[in-house]
């Protein structure tokens, strides 16, 4: 919980990907050079998130069907997508990396579907340092852990109090996924960034770009 933390806890990896290429290879370009496929979908996937936070009227109905479901799929439908229509050739490790984001991000959405929003432990939170107001509040993103609770064991959990949230399994997963992907990047930059910026090495011994460039699309 704490959605800017997590943000903050997911641009680590990022950091230490540029700390091991300008320590191996004195560089930070193929971090630069990676070209990510469907980005649009994760911008509706944020659209859809802000809806189902906001609630706007005329919507209520719609997503708060069967517990809030219908954004929730939407949302895991579009996150799933966006890394399916990244796996094209991508290296092994990278390959890695994306499922295991995949499988995170399925694990949040599944405890969330069946619980009507993220389960939260009290108690991990208070050790995580939260403040006993927003322990208390329950919103449409999070819900207290109770003896009703399905798949607690998927909830957020685990108190991290330098940075005072408390994550889940799903979170810690993509989090790994994440530092997976980069950290592959980073070590085989000549390899991995040209395959993710979608080019082969060509005849001449340079590399042939397999998307083409927006001014040629």
């Amino acid at each position: 919980m704490s959605d800017w933390r997590m943000w903050a806890l997911m641009l680590l990896p990022a950091a230490v990907a540029v700390i091991v290429l300008v320590v191996r290879w004195r560089s930070a370009r193929p971090l630069l050079r990676i070209r990510l496929r469907g980005v649009w979908l994760i911008w509706v996937a944020a659209a859809v998130q802000f809806l189902r936070i906001a609630e706007p009227s005329g919507t209520v109905s719609v997503l708060r069907y069967h517990s809030g479901l219908v954004p929730v799929a939407l949302i895991w439908a579009l996150g799933v997508a966006f890394v399916l229509v990244n796996l094209r050739r991508r290296p092994a490790g990278v390959r890695l990396g994306l499922g295991l984001l995949a499988f995170g991000f399925t694990l949040n959405s599944v405890v969330i579907a069946v619980n009507g929003g993220m389960p939260f432990s009290a108690s991990a939170a208070r050790r995580a340092g939260l403040s006993e107001q927003f322990i208390a509040e329950e919103t449409v993103r999070y819900v207290h852990t109770s003896g009703n609770t399905a798949l607690t064991f998927l909830a957020d959990l685990i108190p991290v109090p330098g940075l005072r949230m408390v994550v889940s399994v799903g979170d810690l997963i993509m989090l790994v996924a994440v530092s997976w992907v980069l950290l592959a990047v980073a070590w085989r930059p000549g390899a991995a960034a040209e395959t993710l910026s979608g080019s082969v090495p060509s005849a001449e011994g340079g590399s042939a770009e397999l998307l083409p460039h927006p001014e040629t699309a």
